[in-house]
């Protein structure tokens, strides 16, 4: 099809995606250390005397700021640019950029929304709640506008909506593969319930002829 033809080989293009790739692994690893007593946004007392980020002071702001705004979120984040950017150096085109670009923008902020409504107390979240300051704003419209209930409902369509926006080939392909994924495991649970009955029935004639 013309939308899977890989677009010219473009230089500048490889080494942008190449820069952009390093970032992603860069801000992943400054949110896997991130400690929130770190200069030079430190949030706690006492504060560390430097930085135990891996990535050092930069990477310790880079990520304090990206969890004060996004929360886990962050990581939406991290995996939304990863994946245009993986496209970007398979040469694949993005057409629609500015409508993709919105619908990251909705399934960021739908995902944050839902990581404050619903994210159980029992895991560890940043200090500044599970969604950030995006999810605080999401819950507050929900809250005022709508119950929990539909709240949700509006919500999960919302972000998958933008995710479908945004990278539609990998969401069908996602969700292909759950299709497929839960066709075989009903398929190997009626199996394996087959065989039980079969076993029970064989168990079950010897004793009859018994009695």
């Amino acid at each position: 099809p013309a939308a899977d033809v890989a677009v010219p080989r473009n230089r500048v293009r490889d080494l942008t995606a190449l820069v952009v790739l390093a970032a992603c692994v860069f801000v992943a690893a400054a949110l896997a250390t991130f400690d929130s007593a770190d200069p030079p946004l430190s949030r706690v007392f006492p504060p560390n005397a430097r930085a135990t980020n891996a990535c050092g002071l930069i990477g310790s702001a880079i990520a304090g700021s990206l969890q004060e705004a996004l929360g886990l979120g962050a990581w939406l984040a991290v995996v939304l640019a990863l994946a245009a950017d993986i496209a970007v150096l398979r040469r694949r085109p993005l057409r629609d950029l500015p409508l993709r670009t919105i619908g990251a923008a909705v399934a960021l902020a739908g995902g944050c929304t839902l990581l404050t409504l619903f994210l159980p107390d029992g895991i560890d979240r940043p200090l500044w709640g599970p969604g950030g300051r995006l999810g605080g704003m999401g819950r507050l419209l929900v809250d005022s506008y709508l119950a929990r209930t539909g709240g949700a409902i509006v919500v999960i369509a919302a972000t998958l909506g933008g995710l479908f926006l945004a990278c539609d080939t990998v969401v069908l392909a996602a969700a292909s593969a759950v299709g497929v994924a839960t066709t075989a495991a009903v398929g190997g649970i009626r199996r394996v319930l087959g065989r039980l009955a079969a076993r029970r029935a064989a168990t079950a004639e010897p004793a009859t002829a018994e009695s």
